[in-house]
């Protein structure tokens, strides 16, 4: 896998710049970029942020997020515009390449404050809607074997051996999406299985978007790590929204073809909270 310095060398160099470009562009000495591609140094977040405007490539090319493709490069090559504005700005003295660099720096920055107000705008938009879509779920039921502490009693266990596990009452939605990352949940006793060995916490599974492998009000384990393979079933957070899906490789996906599968943009906050073992 390349280093950070390798890659903007090798985007640097697709997008048809030299060092000094790519220096004058970021208000910075050549020296400085000259140190990023040779890995003696890294540029900050905001840099990088930068970088990627530059180089019109996404986060996930430079810092090795996501494997190379296609839709992470928005292309290699610098317009003539842009090339004949670069050979004026080497042509004007130090004074005139000053000016220059304040109003593209007052620009950038504008743009920039404009394109986060959007997105923190669409992801305020799509909480309210998932807030007045989401309706609590019907009385659910605990599996066979399954008993909450708070309930048991010694004659439950019978002659099985039992495991205690979390169950999170705000489950994973297999519909719009309600809040996993919540410290509320309750304690259960359930049978000792290879696969209740195997799970870390069990949650409530809301909707209908993962039938007919997972329905409304299944109570599924899962198993903590921090990501799944594609084609696996695991538990997400998408912007704070917990769900239940398959992994694909750009969105998660819904098994119900009624319901729309979640494409995931470089925009957006991911985290996988485990896979799926199977359902009690």
């Amino acid at each position: 896998m390349s280093s950070l310095g390798e890659k903007i060398k090798l985007y640097r160099q697709k997008s048809g710049l030299k060092q000094e470009d790519v220096a004058m562009l970021l208000g910075k000495s050549k020296n400085v970029i000259s140190n990023w591609e040779r890995g003696d140094n890294k540029p900050d977040a905001d840099t990088i942020e930068k970088l990627c405007f530059i180089f019109n490539v996404s986060p996930n090319i430079l810092l090795n997020w996501t494997s190379t493709d296609s839709n992470d490069i928005i292309s290699y090559e610098i317009t003539q515009d842009e090339k004949e504005h670069l050979q004026k700005y080497r042509f004007i003295d130090e004074y005139g390449q000053s000016a220059v660099n304040a109003v593209l720096e007052i620009e950038f920055d504008r743009c920039e404050a404009i394109a986060k107000k959007t997105q923190a705008k669409q992801k305020k938009a799509k909480k309210k809607e998932i807030e007045e879509e989401y309706k609590e779920p019907a009385q659910r039921s605990l599996p066979d074997g399954v008993v909450l502490l708070s309930d048991y009693r010694e004659e439950d266990k019978c002659d099985d051996n039992m495991v205690s596990m979390p169950i999170y009452d705000l489950g994973a939605s297999a519909g719009t999406g309600v809040l996993l990352d919540s410290h509320y949940y309750e304690v259960a006793a359930m049978p000792d299985t290879p696969m209740t060995r195997k799970a870390n916490f069990a949650v409530w599974v809301n909707g209908h978007s993962m039938e007919p492998e997972f329905n409304d009000g299944d109570l599924v384990l899962v198993r903590t790590q921090p990501a799944v393979d594609i084609g696996e079933i695991g538990i997400f957070i998408v912007n704070g929204d917990g769900f239940i899906k398959k992994q694909g490789e750009d969105r998660l996906i819904s098994l119900n073809l009624d319901y729309d599968d979640i494409e995931i943009s470089e925009w957006d906050e991911v985290y996988c909270k485990g896979k799926v073992l199977g359902k009690l």
